[in-house]
């Protein structure tokens, strides 16, 4: 089973300081656009009629209750654009004048600094470089480098667009469709007997990110998703970066909680001997990986955090899986 993963290489300093203005103010790849209802910030490459019926298509399926997602802080849909393309919308309900303060702005600037990368000036590569091109209804009308590359980097699952409707203030992220299948792997998932090398997988994701100085804040398994490739390859993509920290160093702490949010949410996988495999290969390759070959008291601190966490859901199995797992280290 061949597994794709992403890479990390997050940019710093002066490259971030640069890259982040024109994030915010339109440059090099970026463009800005001020209309009368919307404030617009999106890659040259996608066109602004595409961005508004995504969102369009997403406030039909607000009204007819076809979300992924909704709770009082977001709205998120998978919205279809034609010619079996699909994008997702986020909306944020609450957004701020301060825009500093908001949400929108977070996640916008937290998902291009892991996954969106330089832009065109400067030649800055991405910061996640995948090897699957954009869809071609999403390419057109992109330009290429002299030297004939794309002058996007390689395929990221990267914001398209972020909107701001001004009254009602609202704010929209349109992106890439990573896949429809995330790793709450269930008995109907059609992944669900690869959970091994799937869970491997993420441990290995979790690994390189904690290695690249990144604390995502939520690396539940509903986070990491994964969509099959023609060639039958699974690809494993890491969403929802709403709230990510980039960090000159990464506290053992905050790594042993992105470790327990992983590990304490698989209750709904029945098969105990599965689980056990699944999350012994999460932490084996985790720790092949990470920045250290190993942390001091583990099992227990996973453990205290999955209770915090999960405090409603039972955890005998995963004391279980544990022990085993430090028994055989």
């Amino acid at each position: 089973m061949n597994i794709l993963l992403p890479e990390f290489d997050v940019l710093r300093g002066q490259e971030w300081r640069l890259r982040r203005h024109q994030l915010l103010n339109g440059g090099g790849d970026i463009r800005r656009e001020e209309q009368k209802e919307w404030e617009i910030l999106a890659r040259n490459e996608v066109s602004t009629s595409l961005l508004l019926t995504a969102v369009e298509e997403h406030q039909r399926l607000c009204a007819a209750g076809g979300l992924l997602k909704d709770d009082r802080k977001r709205r998120i849909s998978r919205v279809n654009i034609g010619d079996s393309q699909t994008l997702i919308v986020k909306e944020y309900r609450h957004v701020f004048w301060l825009k500093c303060l908001s949400p929108d702005q977070r996640s916008w600037l937290g998902t291009m600094r892991i996954f969106g990368g330089g832009g065109e000036e400067g030649g800055q590569a991405s910061s996640l470089s995948l090897k699957t091109p954009l869809s071609p209804p999403l390419a057109a009308g992109r330009g290429d480098k002299p030297n004939g590359q794309d002058a996007r980097p390689p395929h990221t699952f990267s914001p398209l667009g972020w909107l701001r409707h001004k009254s009602p203030r609202v704010g929209y992220l349109v992106m890439e469709d990573a896949g429809p299948e995330d790793l709450m792997l269930r008995e109907t998932s059609p992944h669900y007997r690869q959970a091994v090398p799937l869970f491997a997988g993420a441990g290995k994701t979790l690994a390189r990110l904690h290695r690249a100085g990144i604390y995502h804040a939520d690396c539940k398994a509903s986070n990491f998703v994964v969509r099959e490739e023609p060639d039958g390859s699974l690809r494993l993509s890491l969403i929802d970066c709403d709230d990510v920290r980039v960090v000159s160093s990464l506290s053992p702490d905050r790594a042993i909680k992105n470790l327990a949010q992983f590990l304490g949410i698989h209750w709904h996988i029945t098969d105990e001997e599965l689980r056990t495999k699944a999350s012994c290969a999460f932490l084996d390759a985790y720790f092949a990986e990470a920045p250290w070959p190993t942390l001091p008291r583990v099992k227990e601190k996973i453990l205290a955090h999955i209770r915090v966490l999960y405090p409603t859901k039972p955890i005998e199995v995963m004391e279980r899986i544990l022990a085993q797992w430090e028994e055989t280290r």
